[in-house]
């Protein structure tokens, strides 16, 4: 009688620790269904990775506000999702923006700046031309 109220108690104990500490270990975990990267092949590395992210902690790219966290699983599948700690400090680095296309949300192509930091990537000019 006393061990099975022990193992019992026991359980009971179990169980409400997984609800307790079951929130620290999802925190970064991105809500929502993974999307798919067109025709990927396990030679491109992991998902996340391949889109200049990193699964393990948020990513501050040139023109976030806020850091951008990534999920990854096999097969290609990532997920993304905005995190809470502010990248202004990066952001406001000289020389950031001008790498950065802020109407499509990515590196600007090589060759190519923004010139103004704001708006999209422009042909840079070659001295000479």
């Amino acid at each position: 009688m006393k061990t099975s109220i022990l193992c019992g108690a026991a359980a009971i104990a179990f169980g409400i620790s997984l609800f307790v500490v079951q929130p620290v270990f999802s925190q970064h975990d991105c809500p929502g269904n993974f999307q798919q990267i067109p025709n990927y092949h396990p030679s491109m590395g992991h998902p996340c990775q391949y889109l200049g992210l990193n699964s393990r902690q948020g990513t501050c790219r040139p023109g976030d506000v806020y850091e951008t966290l990534c999920d990854d699983a096999s097969g290609g599948r990532y997920k993304i999702c905005q995190g809470p700690r502010l990248c202004n400090a990066q952001v406001e680095r000289a020389g950031d923006c001008r790498q950065w296309d802020f109407v499509n949300n990515q590196p600007c192509p090589p060759g190519y700046v923004n010139v103004d930091c704001q708006g999209y990537c422009e042909p840079a000019a070659f001295p000479g031309r």
